[in-house]
């Protein structure tokens, strides 16, 4: 087991384990853009939960050949998935000034995504701190949270985790 507070996320980790081993290891360019890919996501494109050792991992990725336009690429919506984000968005309800929430209410087996996607687009908003988008898929009910503030949103999710109605 390999836990570090300090790191941004676990692609951080395994990427300083592969850099500082003593012995050579070489990885592949998918693996390197993945890897690269995972901190992107964990730090929001390099501007949250980030430290000199998450630009000294990148730095590393970046010396095996990565194409950094390509995984950029991976996270791009098309046309129709913005449509539906951006609906999402418009219905959101602000409670307590700073907590967006919003439902998505089509039957989708990419319904998980779609949540996460709208969660993290609700940040984006002015006075939005935390946000939550539910969606269900199925019998499932997804509910993605998202926080750039003093709520922690993971304790939240972590109390309706086990609830059902």
């Amino acid at each position: 087991m390999f836990h570090e507070v300090y790191a941004s996320s676990a692609s951080e980790l395994v990427t300083e384990l592969l850099q500082y081993t003593t012995k050579e290891t070489e990885i592949t360019t998918f693996e390197a853009e993945s890897l690269y890919a995972g901190i992107m996501v964990d730090t929001k494109n390099f501007t949250f939960k980030t430290g000199v050792r998450t630009f000294e991992a990148a730095a590393y990725l970046r010396k095996n050949n990565i194409d950094i336009i390509k995984v950029k690429k991976w996270f791009q919506s098309d046309l129709e998935s913005y449509n539906v984000i951006s609906d999402i968005v418009k219905s959101t309800e602000v409670i307590r000034e700073t907590i967006g929430i919003a439902e998505y209410d089509k039957e989708d087996e990419n319904a998980n995504l779609i949540c996460a996607k709208a969660a993290d687009e609700l940040l984006t908003i002015s006075d939005i701190t935390a946000s939550f988008v539910l969606g269900k898929v199925k019998d499932v009910v997804y509910i993605s949270g998202r926080s750039i503030g003093d709520v922690n949103v993971q304790i939240i999710l972590e109390k309706l985790r086990w609830r059902r109605t």
